[in-house]
This record gives C-alpha cells, structure tokens and sequence, in this order.
C-alpha cells in the first residue's frame, strides 16, 4: 500500500471528485503503477481518498492511497505522468490502508480577501452565533459554524488563517470565507482558499501519522 500527498492546483481545482478519480487513474497508468483491483463483476483499482474538496478550492495536502508496491522514484514517475494543476509532493510505503476520512478531524486553509486580516475575526471561532447562508438543491439555507471554526486568525492585511472541521462532521471553507466576506463587505470574487494542512484525531498532522506507519512497517520487515 502506497500513500501519495498531492497539489491539486488550478486547473485540477475546478473539476469534480469524480473527474480527479478519474485522472488520477491516468496519472498512475501513465506512471507504470500496478495498483491491485477488487474483485467480482465491475473490478476498479483500489483507491482511497482523503476528504474531497469543494469545487474551486486549491490544495496543498490531498492524499490518495492505492494498493500497489513502493518505489524510490515514485514522486518523479507521477509527476512525469500529471497534468498541469497536479503535483506529486511525498509517496509513503503502508503496511494498511489508514483510512484518512474516518482519522479526519480538521483542515487547516489560507483565506485571501482584500481587508480581511483588517477584519475583528477573533471573536468568530467556537462563536455559535456565527452562521453561513447558503444555497443548495433544496434552496438558501442557514448553518450554525461557529463551534466548527477551532481557529481563525489575520495574517497580515489581505489574509487569514482557519482550522475547520473536515470529514464525517465537514465544514466547508468556501462558505466560510464567502460568509466573512459577506459581514465584513469584502470582495469575495477575488478571494481565495488554500489548504495547506489535514489534521487527523488528535489535531495529529496527516504527515507525521503516516510516516509512523511507514516507520512501523519498516521495523517489521526487519523483523
């Protein structure tokens, strides 16, 4: 089992889960990865995600597992084999597949917004008066988010730093940012969102969790 860390970068931001699915397919066809397929009457490769992102959100710390074997040149071959807007930053070598989304208990994301960091947001995170209005399907709605927000904090005048709730209980960002932008008369057509970190139970950084695994599987073959 082998874990691969990505970017997905503009263009690969503005396509669906199941568009990535697919090209992340192609990615390791391309590459020479021979990943493992289930069985039975409709056999697909063996891929696990970590939570997906909403449409238009850039990333710095994707996850996709595969079952195939690990190789010290991995990073270069997947590259090689990318699209623009995808790039291939860690490959772990698992002794399991560690099932990030059920592990995921927080995303760490840069918002940018013209004034944002100018912005009173201290107040924001953990508040259970803070709600976003959004629409879906079914219509506008209104979410309690406050207690969803761990962190929210300026980093200089245009930009800032939050800690939402991310897997089973998600908070979405966009709507967050969107949200600021609305209380605050921001431009939220210019602004942006970046995630920069996958925190798993514990507020353990999704890294540092499979680089234990892989020191583990390391000390068992030795065994």
């Amino acid at each position: 089992m082998i874990a691969i860390k990505y970017a997905k970068r503009y263009p690969l931001s503005m396509i669906s889960q199941s568009d990535m699915l697919n090209v992340i397919k192609r990615i390791l066809t391309r590459a020479g990865v021979k990943v493992e397929y289930s069985a039975g009457f409709n056999p697909h490769m063996l891929l696990y995600f970590s939570p997906a992102l909403s449409l238009g959100i850039e990333s710095e710390c994707e996850y996709v597992c595969a079952a195939a074997g690990y190789a010290p040149d991995l990073i270069e071959k997947l590259n090689d084999a990318a699209p623009s807007g995808f790039e291939c930053l860690k490959v772990f070598s698992l002794p399991c597949e560690p099932n990030l989304t059920a592990r995921s208990y927080a995303a760490h994301y840069v918002f940018k917004a013209r004034g944002l960091g100018k912005q009173k947001l201290s107040s924001i995170a953990g508040n259970p008066d803070f709600t976003v209005l959004f629409k879906d399907k079914n219509g506008e709605k209104v979410k309690s988010a406050g207690e969803k927000i761990y962190m929210l904090k300026a980093v200089g005048d245009d930009a800032a730093e939050a800690v939402l709730a991310c897997g089973n209980d998600n908070l979405r960002a966009d709507r967050v940012l969107k949200q600021l932008c609305a209380d605050f008369s921001l431009d939220w057509d210019a602004a942006t969102v970046t995630k920069i970190r996958l925190l798993l139970d514990g507020a353990e950084d999704a890294d540092e969790f499979l680089l234990k695994l892989q020191k583990n599987a390391a000390a068992a073959c030795k065994n």
